[in-house]
């Protein structure tokens, strides 16, 4: 919560920015200071504890405990699924910290792209330079519910705002599932909540970012569409300053390098 409160003021003070002229000096100590804040290795290694997820295949995604609780030897789990392991969370110990790429080793990604309902496709490089933020996930996914506040709330947000914000569902649920399960939740989200499916064709969906370790996998993407950071597995909190730091950035790589010093 503390981290979605600290997203309106920053945006506030883009927004006037605008109206006045930017002040360099200042968003860049805007920047600064929650880069600073989000790349704290005690801050990373906290987030890192609470990762969990599902497969992102289409097993045991509703029908298995992946917890990030270990389990005793022997714990009794569906062997359909998984065999009898001490750690059940699908994500490796190695990708559970929240991962931050600079600049100079991002992953290009303005290939990806979505599908809205009424089967228009859109790509990353539709955007306009917007920072972008894609939230892959599975409905039946119980870890989804972990994460999808957050993104309702930013999504609510980003009207007129430099960043988008795409939650992409991965799962063979088709649209007619996705209105499924919009009205089993009808008090969590807005008549305007915008859902996206991704695009099926070779070269533009999730493989433009690599492997998919769980579902939920949330991906902060620069105005250049590159990937700029990645949570694999549900994370609650997380977004938001990271959404900050990555528009501010943006912000800053648009004024003259001279007014910056």
């Amino acid at each position: 919560m503390r981290s979605l409160l600290l997203l309106t003021p920053a945006l506030l003070a883009l927004q006037l920015a605008a109206q006045q002229g930017p002040d360099p000096a200042r968003v860049k100590a805007m920047h600064d200071q929650i880069k600073a804040k989000v790349l704290d290795p005690a801050n990373l290694a906290a987030l890192g504890q609470t990762h969990s997820g599902c497969r992102p295949d289409e097993e045991g995604s509703a029908t298995n405990d992946f917890s990030t609780a270990s389990r005793a030897v022997g714990t009794t789990v569906n062997p359909r699924l998984q065999s009898p392991v001490v750690d059940a969370n699908p994500v490796a110990p190695a990708e559970r910290a929240p991962h931050y790429f600079p600049p100079e080793s991002r992953l290009p990604a303005k290939a990806f792209a979505f599908v809205e309902q009424n089967g228009k496709v859109r790509s990353i490089a539709d955007l306009g330079g917007k920072v972008a933020v894609v939230f892959l996930f599975k409905p039946d996914c119980k870890f989804t519910a972990d994460v999808i506040g957050e993104i309702i709330r930013l999504q609510g947000l980003q009207k007129g705002k430099p960043f988008e914000i795409l939650p992409v569902s991965i799962g063979r649920e088709g649209w007619v599932g996705l209105a499924s399960w919009r009205r089993q939740n009808m008090n969590l989200f807005p008549a305007d909540f915008t859902f996206y499916r991704a695009n099926p064709e070779a070269g533009t969906g999730t493989s433009v970012f690599g492997e998919l370790f769980a579902t939920p996998t949330t991906l902060i993407l620069d105005r250049q569409g590159r990937v700029a950071w990645r949570f694999n597995g549900a994370m609650r909190g997380a977004l938001a300053d990271r959404l900050n730091q990555i528009v501010l950035e943006g912000v800053l790589e648009t004024l003259p390098v001279a007014q910056q010093k």
